[in-house]
């Protein structure tokens, strides 16, 4: 292993300046292990190429096709080449520009005289069907990093990376890949779905309730009203409602997020926060410490996002009744929504 550990990270000494760390971690692993850049190649041309034609291609990083085009992977072997764009979050995909760039550098500067370029791109998210369709017009194969994951693991448990008389070990390396794109590109280890009326009615009446707290709710000096504006419940990770905070005699409001995240640090949580895109002026004043009620956390919830207030003692909630439960959710409600009207 100790060979195939100082091959990876000399490797990764080669990482391209402000370039995506996946593109560099995998661009070390395809120099490392002679399987893995089979399985790789193999996967984003869908061309089943045997794995002696992959272990004779060449990959360089950032290759200048021109002044302007520079895609993440351009692979060279024999009479043939192979271009790769990776996207994680980024839409703008090149099709036109790396497909004339291309053709020309083919047709007149690169030795390698290929006679049938292979166009390839690897995305973390799907793509809409008007730009699969201009993938498709200018040549390209799309592909996806969450199937490239569920392959990799395939491989895995057939034995492609164990050690035989011509290499060392490799499964702990491609292992620990998998488990670094799971995260990069958001793909949740997802079990065996079980619904019950109970879980399903609970969660109904927990909406419910927040919804009433908002309604009822009285502030002397700041009115709230609920609104359709919930930047949470399409994120397939939480339900809840949203609403408006406005003080008295002016226009100086909070939007606000009031909610249950399913997986929080592990565990479920009640959560109120100030999402940054329309809080901006709040999030960047806004310092408050914890309570008996909820744990403050400033804008490190993800990227983008504003601060939060998280109700503090979800067990103790959780094991509650009906009672106890509503008392619970109403002092964190008001104690986190008294913290957030001092910076209106």
């Amino acid at each position: 292993m100790g060979g195939t550990l100082e091959r990876f990270f000399a490797c990764l000494s080669e990482r391209m300046y402000k370039e995506n760390d996946l593109s560099d971690i995998t661009y070390a692993l395809i120099n490392t292990s002679e399987d893995f850049k089979r399985i790789f190649i193999s996967f984003i041309t869908k061309s089943g190429k045997k794995q002696a034609q992959c272990a004779n291609y060449e990959v360089s990083r950032e290759f200048p096709l021109d002044d302007r085009n520079r895609p993440d992977f351009l692979f060279i072997g024999g009479n043939e080449a192979i271009l790769l764009e990776n996207k994680v979050w980024d839409r703008d995909y090149h099709f036109k520009d790396y497909s004339d760039a291309l053709l020309n550098q083919m047709s007149s500067h690169m030795q390698y005289q290929a006679y049938h370029p292979l166009k390839a791109l690897i995305s973390a998210h799907i793509l809409g069907n008007q730009d699969i369709q201009s993938g498709k017009n200018h040549g390209f194969e799309i592909s996806y990093w969450h199937d490239f994951i569920a392959l990799l693991k395939d491989e895995i448990a057939k034995g492609a990376f164990a050690a035989n008389k011509y290499k060392d070990d490799q499964k702990d390396l491609i292992n620990g890949y998998v488990k670094y794109l799971e995260e990069v590109v958001k793909v949740p280890e997802i079990g065996r779905i079980q619904f019950t009326k109970e879980t399903l009615k609970s969660i109904i009446d927990l909406s419910a309730l927040m919804k009433l707290i908002v309604r009822q709710h009285h502030s002397q000096n700041y009115d709230y009203e609920l609104t359709s504006a919930n930047t949470k419940l399409n994120t397939g990770n939480s339900t809840g409602i949203a609403y408006i905070i406005t003080k008295n005699g002016s226009n100086k409001r909070a939007f606000v997020n009031f909610y249950l995240q399913y997986d929080y640090k592990g565990s479920p949580a009640i959560i109120i926060d100030l999402p940054l895109n329309v809080n901006k002026d709040i999030n960047d004043r806004i310092t408050s410490t914890s309570t008996g009620t909820y744990v403050f956390e400033g804008q490190n919830l993800e990227p983008k996002e504003g601060c939060a207030f998280i109700m503090a003692d979800i067990e103790g909630f959780l094991e509650s009744d009906k009672k106890g439960q509503e008392q619970k959710i109403k002092d964190f409600f008001q104690e986190a929504n008294g913290a957030i009207e001092k910076y209106i």
